[in-house]
């Protein structure tokens, strides 16, 4: 699968990336592509194919990126992060566990951030794969929720807030960003309906 995903109107072939996953491939990189997109873009005739649509959960008006799928196996995770969007994240199959802390937990995790995205190097894993006795300790000091997300479920997780992203064996996600500021936000300047 190409890196950057997929034109307009072009059709991805799903069946050996399902294939790769339910064997429990590792994901393995070549200097064209990966044997599972890891990240693709998703165009609306896909999402259709999929029988996927938009969360129905946002504001009227609301512009959302084009979506993402994600395909991932079981050793693999996400680094502890925060966007600078709202994100819907659906499950398709499988299941993830998520960490999250709340943005005012950013005094303790010190993010680096690069555009809209920012890591959380100083604790790089959230949850009971921290690694060094400074990450346990900051783990422990940190206010975090852990939780599951399975198949048919949908996350809501506000603009800023930190996560890190286990898989508890092969996953198809897919997921929304938002374009406008937060829908807290909205909410707080008085624009939502």
């Amino acid at each position: 699968y190409r890196y950057g995903g997929y034109g307009q109107n072009q059709e991805i072939d799903l069946g050996p990336a399902v294939a790769t996953l339910k064997n429990n491939v590792d994901l393995k990189k070549t200097k064209i592509g990966r044997n599972f997109p890891r990240n693709t873009k998703v165009n609306p005739a896909a999402m259709k194919k999929l029988g996927l649509s938009y969360p129905p959960f946002v504001f009227p008006g609301t512009t959302m990126m084009a979506p993402s799928l994600w395909f991932g196996v079981s050793t693999s995770s996400t680094k502890t992060h925060s966007d600078c969007c709202d994100n819907f994240a659906v499950m398709i199959t499988g299941t993830k566990r998520w960490t999250v802390a709340p943005p005012s937990e950013g005094r303790l995790i010190k993010p680096k951030c690069n555009g809209g995205l920012c890591w959380g190097n100083r604790l790089e894993h959230a949850d009971e794969h921290a690694y060094t006795p400074a990450m346990k300790k900051l783990r422990d000091m940190t206010q975090l929720v852990s939780f599951d997300l399975n198949p048919g479920e949908m996350l809501y997780l506000p603009a800023g807030w930190f996560h890190h992203i286990e898989n508890v064996g092969p996953t198809i996600m897919v997921n929304y960003w938002s374009k406008a500021k937060p829908f807290f936000q909205q909410v707080l300047d008085g624009d939502a309906e």
